[in-house]
């Protein structure tokens, strides 16, 4: 029903020159698949329609990961998955 094929992540230092090199926020990303049966994604309170190739982008900032929901067209839960932690903890 749902599986994350990538993720990754990236450090957001807002471009400001006099910020230590390891602060700012970790933004983490993962690509989740999804089968025809379902319609919406639910991850951190948000509800994304899933496009017709099953293929949903997430995006989070939130340590540890959330988890996605795969929901069908009545909004039923069909299936979840943790997302991958993909910064390093402190």
């Amino acid at each position: 029903m749902i599986a994350v094929s990538g993720s990754g992540g990236v450090l957001d230092d807002g471009d400001e020159a006099e910020r230590r090199p390891d602060s700012g926020r970790w933004i983490s990303y993962a690509d989740v698949w999804v089968n025809a049966q379902v319609t919406a994604v639910q991850v951190s309170g948000r509800r994304l329609p899933v496009p017709w190739h099953g293929h949903v982008l997430l995006v989070w900032c939130e340590d540890p990961p959330p988890r996605a929901v795969a929901l069908d067209d009545v909004g039923r839960a069909r299936g979840e998955v943790l997302l991958p932690r993909t910064c390093q903890a402190d």
